[in-house]
């Protein structure tokens, strides 16, 4: 039962992120989303990752890895959109 609990958990939780990806991707814009959230989900991703380590429970490793992934996208795109904007601000 604890496998099929984690397992689902895991599926949520990494769809719960992938409409904003697909928004970021489908918009290409990231203006309304604050990079301080972006880090920190990435902080809290690496923090469950390690604690998925230490405890060796693949869920939550999993999880976390699939939501850093997803965030990572996001971030590039932020970074993206920052150095576009700068460009574009000194010319």
């Amino acid at each position: 039962m604890k496998e099929y609990v984690g397992a689902t958990a895991t599926v949520v939780c990494v769809l719960s992120i992938t409409p904003q990806v697909y928004q970021v991707i489908k918009t290409n814009s990231t203006r309304d989303i604050s990079l301080a959230s972006i880090l920190l989900m990435l902080l809290m991703s690496l923090l469950w990752i390690w604690y998925g380590i230490l405890i060796m429970d693949w869920p939550v490793i999993l999880t976390d890895v699939g939501v850093i992934l997803q965030e990572f996208i996001i971030l590039a795109y932020k970074i993206k959109h920052f150095y576009l904007k700068n460009n574009e601000q000194g010319e």
